[in-house]
């Protein structure tokens, strides 16, 4: 009889849990950085109980209601309001009600404990921006485009722009708020308007090359200052419409405002770095907490400037399973090789894909060898998932938004290794890089082989040398 007060005390705390999860938008849809689910938004332990995190105290303080206050409050002081975090940025919300948006829900009450120093990303460059005279403006937006009612929707459109403009800045046209969660401008190889020349769900994605990306608390894209990005003319605009509540007579026009202007010449030219795993090399259980996949690419060497690149901004790829990626920088300076953090995301959400520029400029240099690793959780997949192009695949993809650009700055990587091991999906970003092995230049192998063989030959009498040589081949 004595465990029956325990066992009452669990049950009430667990419903106590439940109570106060339905007074805050998307209460029960919170994960940890870690991945995990955490009922107990509002303490520090996930399942809840015991100290409370920042959220737990800004929440008991309004009285454990979600109030306007509370909801423009950034209680982790990550630089997205609780209201963003939770779903419900206009702070309309009230209990029983659907939110606003239910996808790219993140963590209220979490804060970095590595390195609260860190410098922060920003969303926007736009601050001190300034048209150069005779730049011109156009729309790249659908056009009164009927939003479906359903949850979810993905729709495309072709757009087109003169070829071989400088793009000095791509500002957020959201002409319906409440349901446009994120949009993609895509770069295509060809004129892809005979199947896309009207908004459409039908149809998989034909382009590959991102131009710019935007969701839900971002802000408008500009150049640095003296640097451009090339305009391509065949273009597709991909809109994610959320809309939980089922909401009607929504007519939509939004997208990207671009400013351009004619080439000069004075420019440099931004480019995207794409570093990762090649497509057919992710694969990725079922049932798994944490999957992590590593790929390793070779320095770019000779195909860089002797000086570097300068590093501006990053977008991470991931499909619906990725919840964090980040890319290390091993770089060989006075005989020592260090690795460090060139881009990271531990909340990493399909649906909340934008470019995020750095506080801080970052250089990569010719011979700096660039490792990207993905952590995927899908335990509630019964089926094995490959690398592909479409949503229900899997990629590992960072991609790095630098100057001056160069050609073929991709390396899609063959290096992977899968379910690399130890506690290097716990990550978090700013802390130091979890210890992993440090790849093996591929001209080192026949090096430490020939250097094994002579080895055997001091140290082994040659009878045994030549029986274990013939052993191993045969």
């Amino acid at each position: 009889m004595r465990a029956l007060p325990l066992v009452l005390s669990c049950v009430a705390v667990a419903v106590g849990f439940q109570h106060y999860q339905s007074e805050i938008p998307n209460g029960d849809r919170v994960h940890g950085a870690d991945g995990i689910k955490s009922p107990g938004v509002g303490h520090v332990r996930s399942s809840g109980g015991g100290a409370r995190n920042a959220f737990g105290t800004d929440f008991a303080a309004a009285g454990r209601k979600w109030t306007e206050e509370l909801c423009r409050k950034d209680s982790d002081g990550d630089g997205a309001s609780n209201g963003q975090e939770l779903g419900d940025p206009d702070c309309k919300w009230k209990k029983g009600e659907i939110p606003q948006f239910d996808k790219g829900i993140t963590h209220p009450g979490e804060v970095e404990q590595c390195n609260p120093a860190r410098k922060p990303e920003t969303g926007s460059t736009c601050a001190s921006f300034v048209a150069p005279q005779g730049a011109e403006v156009k729309d790249l937006t659908f056009q009164s485009f009927a939003v479906p009612t359903a949850d979810t929707s993905y729709i495309k459109q072709s757009m087109e722009l003169p070829p071989d403009m400088d793009l000095l800045r791509f500002e957020i046209v959201n002409a319906q708020p409440t349901v446009v969660h994120h949009m993609i401008l895509y770069a295509c190889e060809k004129d892809v308007s005979g199947q896309f020349g009207q908004p459409t769900a039908v149809g998989k994605m034909p382009c590959k090359g991102i131009i710019t990306a935007w969701a839900v608390g971002g802000g408008d894209l500009c150049m640095p200052d003296g640097v451009a990005m090339k305009s391509v003319q065949h273009m597709l605009l991909e809109i994610h419409y959320d809309n939980p509540q089922g909401k009607t007579g929504l007519l939509d026009s939004s997208g990207f405002r671009v400013t351009y202007t004619q080439s000069t010449g004075s420019r440099q030219v931004a480019g995207w770095m794409w570093v990762g795993a090649k497509l057919k090399s992710v694969t990725v259980p079922p049932q798994r907490d944490h999957f992590v996949v590593q790929a390793t690419c070779e320095p770019f060497n000779e195909k860089l400037p002797a000086e570097g690149v300068t590093v501006f901004a990053h977008l991470e790829h991931m499909h619906q399973l990725g919840r964090k990626m980040w890319t290390g920088k091993l770089r060989q300076e006075a005989g020592v090789l260090t690795e460090s953090e060139l881009q990271c995301n531990d909340a990493y959400d399909f649906d909340l894909q934008e470019i995020k520029l750095f506080a801080d400029t970052l250089t990569v240099k010719p011979s700096d060898e660039l490792r990207v690793t993905c952590v995927y959780e899908s335990s509630e997949k019964t089926v094995v998932t490959k690398g592909g192009d479409a949503s229900e695949d899997e990629m590992c993809i960072a991609f790095l938004l630098y100057y001056p650009a160069v050609n073929n700055a991709r390396c899609l990587s063959n290096n992977v290794k899968l379910d690399v091991g130890g506690n290097i999906g716990n990550h978090s970003c700013g802390c130091p890089l979890p210890a992993t092995e440090i790849p093996t230049p591929r001209w080192m192998l026949p090096v430490h082989a020939i250097f094994m063989v002579i080895g055997w030959g001091l140290f082994l009498p040659a009878g045994s040398l030549a029986s274990r040589l013939r052993g191993a081949v045969g």
